[in-house]
């Protein structure tokens, strides 16, 4: 049986080599110099996204209250347009006892629609 020889390396030099900074500490300054710069650009980021959000939400709101009240408005003016036309349909049915009645609501409606003219 021949004898097993063992295998001569034809070079001793590592296959991978991991270099290491010369100055270590100069390297993790550097690097946290970095990670301080992204993260305050990304703060200063944030900050503007959640300043055009609360903008957004502000005007919104805003929007919002003036079509509220411009439905205020449009209803108080026709339920007065609506009392007035009913006031002059009794009064062309000759029925003046419900025109007077109508006409006090019509009066009513129309007073709190003057807030709006």
């Amino acid at each position: 049986m021949p004898k097993a020889q063992a295998a001569k390396p034809t070079s001793t030099a590592p296959a991978l080599v991991i270099s290491t900074p010369v100055e270590p500490a100069s390297w993790l300054t550097t690097q946290s110099n970095q990670q301080s710069a992204t993260i305050e650009s990304k703060t200063k980021e944030l900050e503007t996204l959640r300043k055009d959000a609360d903008d957004a939400l502000r005007e919104k709101g805003e929007q919002t209250s003036r079509a509220e009240e411009a439905e205020k408005r449009a209803d108080a003016l026709a339920k007065c347009l609506n009392g007035i036309y009913d006031v002059s349909d009794a009064l062309a049915d000759g029925d003046t006892a419900k025109a007077v009645k109508l006409n006090k609501a019509a009066t009513k409606a129309c007073k709190a629609a003057n807030k709006y003219l």
